[in-house]
């Protein structure tokens, strides 16, 4: 028994020892991020209309923010993202599965750096994507046929 107890001791201090903390988000960060969700929030209501004309100009710039910033978890996020933002010429349509991913990013974010919480993920079943846009309403923008098709993901 007390081999036991001096083992789980050892496994519980080399695992929290090697667990990578990450550290704090500074108000700059958080506002940086808060600016980043909000230009999704711009790019999702565009995906609601009949004819999007999406346009990632702010978002790509906002983007680069995240890949130069000193803070080592934004700028992991930012190198992840810029690998997924649509080219500009792209068909919306091709790009959904990009969209999803930087989507399921975001919602990593939403929930890690603080004073995000009036963003919500959302994840439609019938499409297989995510989207985290502000508020609870459900307004799934890859679907224009079932916009109320999805729901909050914790």
């Amino acid at each position: 028994m007390k081999i036991a107890v001096i083992f789980l001791s050892i496994f519980i201090f080399f695992g929290n020892s090697c667990k990578k903390d990450i550290p704090e988000f500074s108000e700059k960060d958080q506002e940086l991020v808060s600016a980043y969700l909000m230009e999704n929030q711009k790019i999702m209501e565009e995906m609601l209309k009949d004819k999007p004309q999406i346009r990632w100009d702010q978002f790509r710039e906002l983007n680069q923010k995240f890949v130069v910033s000193e803070h080592s978890k934004i700028a992991e996020w930012g190198q992840k993202i810029s690998v997924l933002i649509p080219k500009e010429s792209t068909n919306l349509e091709e790009s959904f599965e990009s969209i999803s991913k930087i989507q399921e990013i975001l919602s990593e974010i939403r929930v890690l750096v603080p004073g995000q919480s009036a963003f919500n993920k959302f994840y439609c079943p019938m499409v297989d994507k995510y989207w985290v846009m502000k508020g609870r309403q459900i307004q799934n923008p890859y679907a224009p046929e079932m916009r109320d098709c999805g729901e909050i993901i914790p």
